[in-house]
Order: C-alpha cells, then sequence, then structure tokens
C-alpha cells in the first residue's frame, strides 16, 4: 500500500515547478516541523478523510486540507502560495512518483484563513480530493 502523505509531498515538491519556486521543499504533514516560525512561505497538510477501494487496486480517495503560508503578514503572499498549489494540483491526471500515482487531483473548496495566533501571519486553506494508487 502507498503512503499517500509521501506521494502528496514528492509530487509537491518536484523541482522546475512555480510552487517548488515559493516554498521548496517547507511541505509537511500533519504539522510543521518546530523550528519554522512562519517565516518562510511553506505549506502544511494533512488527510481528512481516505478511503481504499480494495487491496487488489490499491485506489485510495481522500480529502486532504492544505494550509498556505506567504511568510510575511501579507495576505498576499498567502494567496500566491495557494494559488501556487492550486497550479500544481487542481486538475491534474496521472502523475507518477516514486511512492505510487496522483490519478486525479480536484479542489473542492478554499477560504481565507484569519492570522495565526502568536505570528499574525494570514493562511490561505484549500480542500483537495485526490485519488491515487
Amino acid at each position: 500500500m502507498i503512503d499517500v502523505p509521501q506521494l502528496i509531498f514528492e509530487f509537491l515538491t518536484t523541482t522546475g515547478t512555480g510552487l517548488y519556486t515559493l516554498v521548496g521543499t517547507r511541505v509537511w504533514c500533519p504539522l510543521a516541523k518546530a523550528e519554522w516560525k512562519n517565516e518562510t512561505a511553506a505549506i502544511v497538510y494533512h488527510p481528512a478523510i481516505e478511503s481504499n477501494h480494495g487491496a487488489a487496486t490499491e485506489v485510495i480517495t481522500g480529502s486532504y486540507v492544505f494550509k498556505c503560508y506567504g511568510g510575511t503578514k501579507q495576505y498576499t503572499n498567502a494567496r500566491a502560495v495557494y494559488r501556487a498549489l492550486n497550479d500544481r494540483l487542481h486538475g491534474v491526471a496521472l502523475e507518477t512518483k516514486t511512492e505510487g500515482s496522483i490519478i486525479w487531483a480536484e479542489q473542492v473548496v478554499s477560504a481565507q484563513l484569519p492570522p495565526e495566533p502568536g505570528t499574525a501571519y494570514p493562511a490561505h486553506m484549500a480542500t483537495y480530493k485526490i485519488i491515487t494508487q
């Protein structure tokens, strides 16, 4: 069985993409690294729901919540990370990585979040339906 969070990490940290230009490898699941102080652009994601369609096919459908941070107190920077995430992930059809394949990804909802307690940095949240194999 594939490790879906690892597959998503590999997909989002592919070099040469607009998303990689903004966040590099600062993509974490389910929590940000303790030393990260929200002063650089990053994404933190976690599965909300996962369901396996059968061991024979190893197809897994899930909903994943992504929080996009711009690394500043400007909401426009968090939104830029969200837009790069959406450009990379929404509508992707069959991309294979070491851990498996993303068959389909579709944004379900997105929203601006209030500033984080402690840093006052805004974030943008998006939920995607992702099908993997």
